[in-house]
């Protein structure tokens, strides 16, 4: 049976992922990511770059990711800048060293962009991802699969009220993440502020213009069924 409208909202969360890799057959519409006949292999690809070898493994870290990932550790504070006189953040920055004020420059340039939600879609788009990958792989069930989507979908509409600001998140997230590798002042400046990546602009732009992506025609508030917790899961977790 095709996915509803429910659940083709909650897979545009990882619509990001699936622009990046469209060309290897992954699908906006797929709840297991990847088209049929794409042949596409992703367990080296969770275990090497998630260490995620089996269910438990997926389990435990979208548990862990959904609300203490990259938006915590990276310690750009969105929330906190919603909050904060101009001047005051100013006189902040200035106290900084030159890498963390260029970061927190960007910060302070993106923060309009994505509301106080700041870069937790950097999170919840790759722990759906993951969800996605992990129901491919047959590590969680379907019923599973829906059931944790749903916790990262009320997450995504109390952080933030419009896709736009969710793909601004993410987006300005995985900058972030991306920036953390990068050591010279100058380096960073140009990462961060001169013109956008070619890989970036790329993505940004099918995610906004694919017509098969839920994001293009559905609307960001979007009333979620509640599902019942699969007791497969037990009670603790995400």
């Amino acid at each position: 049976m095709p996915p509803g409208e429910q659940q083709l909202w909650l897979l545009a969360l990882s619509g990001p992922l699936v622009a990046l890799n469209r060309k290897a057959g992954a699908r906006y519409d797929v709840p297991s990511f990847w088209a049929a006949d794409a042949g596409t292999e992703q367990g080296d690809l969770l275990s090497s770059a998630w260490g995620i070898e089996d269910r438990e493994g997926l389990l435990e870290t979208v548990s862990r990711m959904a609300d203490r990932g990259h938006a915590v550790s990276i310690g750009a504070n969105y929330w906190a800048w919603h909050q904060v006189l101009p001047s005051d953040r100013e006189s902040a920055r200035s106290e900084m060293p030159e890498l963390n004020r260029l970061r927190d420059l960007f910060l302070d340039r993106t923060a309009l962009l994505t509301g106080p939600g700041g870069i937790r879609a950097w999170d919840l788009g790759r722990m759906s991802y993951l969800l996605r990958n992990g129901l491919y792989l047959g590590y969680i069930s379907e019923q599973e699969c829906q059931y944790l989507h749903l916790q990262l979908g009320y997450r995504a509409l109390y952080w933030y009220r419009s896709w736009d600001q969710y793909l601004c998140g993410y987006f300005s997230g995985r900058m972030l993440w991306m920036a953390l590798e990068i050591e010279s002042p100058d380096e960073l400046k140009a990462f961060l502020f001169d013109e956008a990546p070619p890989w970036l602009s790329r993505i940004f732009n099918e995610v906004l213009t694919d017509p098969d992506n839920p994001a293009t025609y559905l609307p960001w508030a979007m009333a979620l069924d509640q599902i019942e917790r699969p007791n497969s899961l037990g009670e603790e977790g995400l």
